[in-house]
């Protein structure tokens, strides 16, 4: 990506204080020999300080490069990235992430200390030929000016905060030494050492076993609570939505097609996307029927669909309404936006999306 102009810094009077990321009409789009990818299609989110922010959505819907995107980790080329990532700073600092070139210092000085993240697969994440405690301690080494013994103290002290037993001796060990479990929760540890302001989770309890899952999200509740963090949560679980989130967004094709809180998408979704998720959910309740699957697969990337994208899976539109333009964003509720063009009566639109 070719480098761009200097970031623009907002006035604190036009957002809400309690506001610590917005993302408006985020694009991040992949350059392939078979066509172009919008992994990411045009996304307006807000992140609020304290809350936990779940996204959720079938398998290439675009969570993993959002996140990855709100990072600035995305490989540049292929990918380019346009539109806006406002990252409200401690000191009361607005700027644009999405603005600074990629190799950028102030972008390597808000990654890993002010935005971290736990990814997906804890063994492909770390190092096979170094320690977990090295690993770990070069992120205080990168960003704080503090000595070796000191950020093995704080690497110790962390090791031993996400649960892991006898820290001092693990502080050792190599990732091939740890179980699936132990492993997830050093790379916890790892997003965790700066104490950042808001932790990404994508999908953070993959191939583990539902105990082990409950003790990790437990955990993750638990140290957002000690240190006052706020977290976007990525997944396709509605489960663990249901456990963590305050709020949800439900992303289809690169598009965030409904967005609320967790009580209004639980109790009243609005797109037929989000029920169709909801109903595929296992329930003690359905015991002895089966679960209702959602028709149809995710459409291929490469494929621009006029209008609604979801339409072709969904058994409530109506073909030429559906397939004329995207519908945009309107309110059904406080908080509560859909994107749906059966919803557009009832309230004002939110952008053309």
């Amino acid at each position: 990506m070719t480098e761009k102009s200097a970031p623009t810094a907002l006035s604190r009077a036009e957002i809400s204080a309690d506001v610590l990321l917005e993302l408006k009409d985020l694009h991040t789009h992949f350059h392939t020999d078979d066509g172009l990818v919008r992994a990411v299609n045009g996304v307006d989110l807000t992140l609020r300080r304290g809350r936990t922010l779940g996204v959720v959505g079938e398998s290439g819907c675009g969570k993993t490069i959002l996140s990855r995107t709100v990072m600035r980790i995305v490989p540049e080329p292929p990918a380019s990235i346009s539109g806006h990532i406002f990252w409200h700073r401690q000191n009361g600092e607005i700027v644009d992430l999405a603005t600074y070139p990629v190799k950028a210092r102030q972008l390597r000085e808000v990654r890993g200390k002010e935005i971290s993240m736990i990814f997906q697969e804890p063994m492909s994440s770390f190092s096979p030929i170094h320690t977990i405690g090295n690993q770990i301690a070069e992120a205080l080494l990168v960003h704080e000016r503090v000595s070796k013994k000191e950020a093995q103290e704080r690497t110790i002290e962390m090791i031993g905060m996400v649960g892991i037993s006898q820290p001092d001796k693990r502080f050792h060990a190599y990732p091939f030494e740890l179980s699936g479990g132990m492993r997830q929760r050093a790379m916890i540890a790892m997003a965790l050492v700066c104490r950042p302001t808001l932790l990404i989770a994508d999908e953070p309890t993959t191939a583990l076993d539902v105990t082990v899952e409950a003790a990790i999200l437990k955990l993750i509740k638990s140290l957002q609570a000690q240190l006052g963090m706020t977290v976007m949560i990525i997944t396709h679980d509605l489960g663990v939505i249901a456990k963590m989130a305050d709020d949800v967004a439900v992303m289809y094709l690169g598009k965030v097609v409904e967005q609320g809180p967790v009580e209004a998408i639980f109790d009243a979704p609005q797109h037929p996307y989000t029920r169709a998720l909801l109903k595929s959910m296992p329930r003690l309740s359905n015991t002895g029927s089966r679960l209702e699957a959602i028709r149809g697969n995710v459409a291929d990337p490469y494929t621009v669909l006029p209008g609604c994208a979801f339409f072709p899976r969904c058994g409530e539109g109506e073909q030429d309404r559906c397939t004329a333009a995207m519908p945009p964003l309107v309110e059904v509720g406080d908080d509560h936006l859909v994107r749906c063009v059966m919803r557009e009566g009832v309230a004002h639109g939110r952008g053309s999306g």
